[in-house]
This record gives structure tokens, C-alpha cells and sequence, in this order.
């Protein structure tokens, strides 16, 4: 297969790849589906309008300082859109694939080719290039760290360049999530490692010094604002606190069952595993795969920081590892995909050699038949058929069962194409932006939870001061609006149909007919004017102030 592609490196590559993911954003954006991205939205907004005032903060999420800096300037320069918001995460995976493909910039196309498709088609990727969250930003960040220190070891480049940009990197994620901690145990092995084979000293000088320099910056910052040093590590323990039970820390079976099932079954239903499987085969075939140590390097780099999503605590206070949302391991992806690339395209060539790959997908396969999963079972179930075919039929060319794998990967790509997840933000957008974007009259939209009140501040920008939406677990009050001369309520059925069904049953009766007229409906999201506040008060204990 290696014949078919040419030994100079392939650079439509990445502009290819970078075009599909920007299309797939374009056409399908999926919109926000969750508290965190609104959150994060919020913040950017009002980073340059007054909304972000330093000395005030108290909660954990307004020190991601890079996802919100970053954003609120894509805000600033094209406004406050679904694609503006979407910017951070989508760079950051792009300047990621640009520091995949220089690690790569000796291979072979096809190599090149096996981990780009790796990395741009498996679900996650796709997922949160839609999403304004900061872990696309540890993903980045967390790389490059490492691939400056893997130039130093094996480039003999500048150690003070290398170190810096080493530390600059974990400085940046520092800034971006606190949760980068989890990694800091590859870091020391490297450090250790190198003082004990008496390599790279120079760099780790330089490192740990420019480190230590915007830590101490960092602190600074806090002693003059907040006036205490370890304002961040105090906020971080009490949030903390709220893990679990409460007690910061999970039970010893919370633990074991998070640890041994949680996390993976997780990684399995989103998709991960896709990328996973080739990676941890690579690992294991890792002698036979690579002739040269650098290779190995970051195949040891990914085993460690995969056991370390499983195991290593998140918290101060205790024993805590993260939970098992797979975007908090977004930091596994550059080098699971490297890993995984290599292993393919050896796979293809000499599937008798690596007999493990298909038994990983076909056991796969197998315990993904009986979980409650969509679109990704199916992927799986093509993966493990392909990879066993091409194991037992010895006469199907390598190029076609590589083929045959982009194709089936190409689904993760395709799906929304064909049925668009979230139409919950779609329906909502068009009754805000229909109802109130031109609106001057002041208005109160109540929610029956939070996260349809966010978004109504959303699809206005940010900036609709005469216009406040409000979650009718905070109460009835007019609020900011003064003397408000009108009253909604706005109901999310595709978010929240518990609500919406509560509703809609007390609508049998001719008190709630007469004291709520419509005045728009899209699916099913609905408008209602509200003639009789008091009314209001019937629906509260159907409201909840948490989001799903």
C-alpha cells in the first residue's frame, strides 16, 4: 500500500481536512447542549461591555481565562454567532492537527494520511469543534508540551527555545482548565527519566525556571486582586466540595465503579474507543511496530496519560478522579491518533502480524450490541467486520480495506448531515430572535429551567438589557426591566418536556386558557404572553433550577 502514495509530504492534507470540519460546523452546527457552554459564552460577552469584573469573581469557571479571552475577541470582531462561539474549540483542534502532521513531517503520506483521518473523523473531534468549551484547549496545550520536549530529546534543538515553549505550553493550560493537573505525573516520569540518564538537563533548568517565573506571576495576581495567593486553590477546594456527595471525594465502591466500568463505557458509547483500540494495540505491538526509541516515546507518552484519566484525582481535598465525560480526556487524542495511524496502516499491510486489533474491535463490537447507543454502534460493528475480514481474507488488497475504513470512519462525518442533533436550539433561536431581537419594549421571558434562560440571553447577544429572561425558580419579580408592560413565558420542549407536559396539562383548565395566550410556537418550543402573572406561581414547582 505504501507504493500508492508518494514519500514527499502531502500538504492538501491538512487543508482538506481543515475544509470538511469547517463545513460540517457551517451546515450542522449542533448548538449548545449544556450549562457550561452558555456559561462560558456569558463570560466572553462581557469580558469587553463591563460584565467581567476582576475582583468580584468567585466561581471556578471565570478563571478559564484563554477559552473566554479568546472568545471575546471572535465576539469582538464578528459578534456573537454560532460560529464565533465555536472558533476556540475549532482552532485549537486545527493548530493541534498542525502540530500532529510536523511530528510527522518525515513519514510517509500514507501514515500522514491514516492519522489525520484519524484525528479529524472520529466523533469527538467533530463533536466539540462544535462546542465552546476549554478542553480543546488542554488537548492542544498538553501536546505541545510534550512535542517540544520530544524536539530537545530527539532534535538537539535550543534548549532555552524548547523550554520555553514547554513551559509557555503548560502555563497556557494552566489558564485554560485547572483539570491539567491529572497530567502533571508524565511530566515528573519525563523529568525523572531524563536526571537519571543525565539528558535534556539544560533544558529542564530552563523549564522549571521560566515555570516557576508565571507561577509566580500568576500568584501575584491573586494577592493584588483578591489579596490572598492561593485565592485559585482555595476556590478550586471549595468547588470541590461539591463532588459527589458532597464530601469532595467518591465512595470506595463510587471509586471502583468509576475506575474499572464508568470511564470506559463512556469512551466506548462516544465513540473513543475508535481511536483508542489502534492506540493501545500500538502500545502493546510497540517493538515490532518501531525500530527507532523516539517512537516509542510517545507511545509510552499515551499509556501513561491514559491510565492517568482513570486514576489520577482531580481534587485537593481527596481521592477524586474526574467524571467520566470523555471531553475531559480530550488530551488523549494527538497521541492516541499518532499511535493509532501507524498501527493501521502496519495492520493493512500485515494483518497476520497484529492479530489483536480485530479481537479489541470484535469484543468491541460485541459488548456495544447491548448498550443503548445510536449511530456509533454501527460504526463499530463496520470496524470490527472490516478489520476481521481483512485478517482472514488474505487476497483483499491493503489499499482497499484502507479504503474501506475511511469510508466507514466518514460516518461520524456524514451522521448530522443526515439527522441533525439538538433541534431544541434551532426551534428556541428562531422564537427569540423572531420575538425580541427588534423588540424595545421591556419584557420578561420565564423559563421553566436555566438553561432555556441562557440561551434566550444567547440568541440576543448578550446585550438586550430590555429584555430579561428569567428561570421561574428565581421567582416572579420584574427585575432589571423596571416596570416591565409585558410578561412571557417560554417553554423548550425539545430541552425540558417535562415542563412543557406539565404545562400543557394545566392548559385543560379555563383559568390557564384565559391567563396565557400564544404567540408563537415552532416545534416544540412555544411562546406564550402571560395575561395573568399570578398565574405563574402553579407553575413553579414544576420549574428546576438544575440543567440536564
Amino acid at each position: 500500500m505504501n507504493k500508492l502514495f508518494a514519500n514527499k509530504s502531502p500538504v492538501i492534507l491538512l487543508p482538506l481536512f481543515t475544509g470538511l470540519l469547517f463545513i460540517h460546523l457551517m451546515v450542522n452546527f449542533c448548538g449548545f447542549y449544556g450549562n457550561d457552554d452558555v456559561k462560558y459564552a456569558s463570560l466572553a460577552a462581557g469580558m469587553f461591555n463591563g460584565g467581567y469584573a476582576a475582583g468580584t469573581i468567585n466561581d471556578h469557571f471565570s478563571f478559564r481565562w484563554v477559552a473566554i479571552l479568546a472568545t471575546a475577541v471572535f465576539y469582538k470582531l464578528v459578534g456573537v454567532t454560532a460560529v464565533s462561539s465555536a472558533l476556540f474549540s475549532f482552532a485549537c483542534f486545527i493548530v493541534t492537527a498542525v502540530g500532529i502532521q510536523y511530528f510527522l513531517k518525515k513519514e510517509k503520506a500514507v501514515v500522514q494520511l491514516a492519522v489525520l483521518a484519524l484525528f479529524f473523523l472520529n466523533y469527538t473531534v467533530i463533536f466539540y469543534s462544535h462546542r465552546l468549551l476549554p478542553d480543546a484547549g488542554i488537548a492542544l496545550f498538553v501536546f505541545f508540551a510534550w512535542l517540544f520536549y520530544y524536539r530537545q530529546r530527539f532534535g538537539g534543538y535550543q534548549p532555552l527555545v524548547d523550554a520555553a515553549g514547554f513551559s509557555m505550553s503548560l502555563s497556557l493550560a494552566m489558564l485554560t482548565k485547572e483539570t491539567i493537573i491529572i497530567t502533571l505525573p508524565l511530566w515528573v516520569y519525563l523529568f525523572i527519566t531524563d536526571v537519571y540518564h543525565k539528558r535534556n538537563i539544560s533544558f529542564w533548568k530552563f523549564a522549571i525556571a521560566f515555570f516557576v517565573a508565571g507561577l509566580f506571576l500568576y500568584m501575584l495576581y491573586f494577592r493584588v486582586v483578591y489579596n490572598d495567593w492561593l485565592y485559585r486553590y482555595h476556590l478550586l477546594v471549595q468547588t470541590n466540595l461539591a463532588y459527589s456527595d458532597g464530601t469532595g471525594v467518591l465512595s470506595p465502591a463510587g471509586v471502583v465503579k468509576r475506575v474499572l466500568y464508568d470511564l470506559w463505557k463512556a469512551l466506548l458509547l462516544n465513540g473513543d474507543m475508535q481511536y483508542l483500540i489502534p492506540a493501545i494495540a500500538a502500545f502493546i505491538y510497540r517493538k515490532s511496530l518501531w525500530a527507532e526509541t523516539k517512537h516509542h516515546a510517545i507511545a509510552t507518552a499515551f499509556i501513561i496519560l491514559l491510565v492517568l484519566a482513570d486514576v489520577m484525582s482531580f481534587s485537593f481535598t481527596g481521592y477524586a478522579p474526574l467524571p467520566p465525560d470523555p471531553r475531559h480526556f480530550m488530551f488523549l487524542i494527538p497521541f492516541a491518533v499518532i499511535c493509532g495511524g501507524y498501527m493501521l496502516v502496519a495492520f493493512f499491510n500485515s494483518p497476520q502480524r497484529y492479530p489483536l486489533l480485530p479481537m479489541f474491535f470484535l469484543l468491541a463490537a460485541v459488548i456495544i450490541w447491548f448498550l443503548p447507543v445510536g449511530n456509533t454502534r454501527h460504526i463499530y460493528l463496520a470496524l470490527a467486520a472490516l478489520f476481521t475480514a481483512r485478517l482472514l481474507v488474505k487476497r483483499m488488497w491493503p489499499v482497499l480495506a484502507f479504503a474501506g475504513w475511511v469510508s466507514i470512519m466518514l460516518g461520524n462525518y456524514l451522521y448530522d448531515f443526515v439527522k441533525p442533533q439538538y433541534s431544541f436550539y434551532f426551534d428556541q433561536k428562531k422564537i427569540v430572535q423572531t420575538s425580541f431581537y427588534n423588540t424595545v419594549q421591556p419584557a420578561v421571558v420565564y423559563t421553566g429551567e436555566p438553561q432555556t434562560a441562557d440561551m434566550g440571553n444567547y440568541f440576543l447577544g448578550f446585550n438586550k438589557k430590555n429584555v430579561l429572561f428569567r428561570c421561574l425558580r428565581n421567582g416572579t419579580g420584574t427585575g432589571e426591566t423596571g416596570n416591565a408592560t409585558a410578561n412571557y413565558l417560554l417553554l423548550n420542549g425539545g430541552y425540558n418536556q417535562g415542563f412543557k407536559n406539565s404545562f400543557d396539562s394545566l392548559m385543560g383548565s379555563k383559568e390557564f386558557k384565559d391567563g396565557f395566550v400564544i404567540k408563537m410556537q415552532h416545534n416544540g418550543s412555544a411562546l406564550y404572553e402571560v395575561k395573568n402573572i399570578a398565574l405563574l406561581a402553579g407553575l413553579q414547582q414544576f420549574a428546576t433550577g438544575r440543567y440536564y
